[in-house]
């Protein structure tokens, strides 16, 4: 497949231009950021999940502010797009509600660590 057939396919989970525009296109901090995020991002989801089941809510409004972040700043529109709804409604959500966007949300990081690997 050509690259712009896969970037415009992708580009809702994972925007690879816009993260190469902003890192002046250094392919070694590329690899760099995906690798700490790699690592990073499952440890916070699997953070959330806990936090989430315990009602913890500033510590998961800690949580969902951090992967908003990551997410945002790594070009994952989707998946920041899932932590800031979450964040900004966690209070008023069922905690049902919130598991199931905790769970879109991990099932988001695997279309984009589909994409990344």
């Amino acid at each position: 497949k050509p690259i712009i057939e896969d970037d415009a396919q992708h580009w809702r989970h994972f925007n690879k231009k816009a993260l190469l525009d902003t890192i002046s296109n250094d392919m070694e901090t590329y690899q760099q950021l995906l690798q700490i995020i790699s690592t990073n991002l499952p440890e916070k989801l699997e953070k959330l999940e806990t936090t989430i089941s315990a009602r913890d809510i500033r510590e998961s409004l800690s949580i969902l502010h951090a992967i908003r972040g990551s997410a945002q700043n790594m070009h994952f529109p989707q998946l920041a797009e899932l932590a800031s709804y979450l964040e900004k409604n966690f209070v008023q959500l069922d905690p049902d509600d919130a598991e199931d966007i905790l769970q879109n949300m991990i099932k988001e990081w695997s279309i984009i660590l589909e994409i990344i690997s």
